[in-house]
């Protein structure tokens, strides 16, 4: 069984990938190579890992979306970049989404690319 995360590429609706694994290089090629960053994102089911280029501003990328309120200390920024939604279990390791959080993922991305 893969597993499931929702990547959004600026100016493109976000997208349903299944990978066979979620190991840091995976997770690197989902962001085009950059350096990984992690926000953590309130949803209603429980919080998902959001996974961005940290240094994806002094790249110059393309804008993304704006980060919403409710997510706190970075709320008002934006991210840049491609970024995908991932889980991590108790031990801290990346995992796929299941069905609901997939929704919930692609969700989010709708809300916040209008």
């Amino acid at each position: 069984m893969g597993h499931k995360v929702v990547k959004k590429i600026p100016g493109q609706p976000a997208e349903v990938l299944e990978l066979p694994e979620l190991d840091y290089t995976y997770m690197k090629n989902l962001i085009d190579g950059g350096m990984l960053q992690v926000i953590s994102v309130p949803m209603p089911g429980g919080v998902q890992d959001l996974w961005m280029d940290e240094e994806g501003k002094l790249k110059a990328l393309p804008r993304n979306f704006v980060i919403p309120h409710y997510i706190g200390a970075m709320a008002g920024d934006f991210v840049v970049g491609p970024c995908f939604f991932a889980q991590a279990t108790d031990e801290g390791k990346s995992t796929g989404l299941n069905a609901d959080e997939v929704e919930q993922a692609l969700e989010f991305f709708e809300s916040v690319d209008r």
